[in-house]
């Protein structure tokens, strides 16, 4: 094909490139939203995985509330067990004021989790998603197939990051058949992936737009 040809062709290609795009982005929402259901809605308050900020900021005021609450029974408590060791008074400490309500949070907040979970419902909405995720792997590869039956563009650049691109050498008289253009697109491409290492080994911070772009078209790979 010459110049002209190659883009009508690739200007064809770029709605189902897009849709398949689409798709794929879902697939990845579908995942995460699977994995969130799974985990249940109090994750972030108490599972090891999902620990951060939130976190933080329940399990301190719990800490303080609890001591607040019951310290004069854990004072007694330990009292009570207390013995003149200077080793066995340290475990006990631990153990009581910092081990036994760290544990009767988790169990609580465990158990509340499941409870939630059961009555939301949440295993009729994993299947429910898991049978959308099903439905978007097989309309993915059902397309791909299709989209690559239609062209001799390897699958590896059929996305709209080096579409883009290789209409953009077209387009501009950069290359007059795919050969030209894939090897334009391969040596843009390691440049902007070099001097993004570059700018990250000197802190540099943000992250431009060509960038993110590359980055993703590796990830997608």
């Amino acid at each position: 094909m010459n110049r002209e040809e190659w883009l009508d062709h690739i200007r064809k290609l770029h709605p189902t490139v897009k849709t398949i795009t689409k798709v794929e982005s879902e697939r990845e929402n579908l995942t995460k939203r699977i994995d969130e259901l799974k985990s249940g809605p109090l994750r972030c308050f108490y599972q090891l995985r999902y620990m951060n900020t939130l976190f933080a900021l329940a399990i301190i005021p719990y800490l303080f509330f609890f001591h607040l609450i019951g310290g004069k029974q854990l004072l007694s408590l330990y009292q009570l067990l207390l013995f003149d060791f200077a080793l066995y008074k340290g475990i006990l400490i631990f153990l009581l004021f910092l081990l036994l309500p760290i544990s009767l949070y988790f169990v609580v907040l465990h158990g509340s989790n499941l409870l939630w979970r059961r009555l939301e419902h949440y295993e009729a909405k994993v299947t429910h998603a898991q049978m959308a995720l099903e439905e978007a792997k097989q309309f993915k590869e059902k397309a791909t197939k299709e989209l690559s039956a239609n062209t001799v563009i390897p699958l590896y650049y059929l996305k709209s990051y080096s579409l883009k691109k290789f209409e953009n050498y077209f387009k501009h008289h950069r290359a007059d058949c795919l050969k030209e253009a894939i090897n334009l697109f391969e040596t843009e491409h390691r440049f902007l992936l070099h001097q993004y290492t570059i700018f990250r080994f000197h802190g540099e911070k943000r992250l431009y737009t060509r960038y993110e772009q590359a980055i993703q078209f590796d990830k997608q790979a």
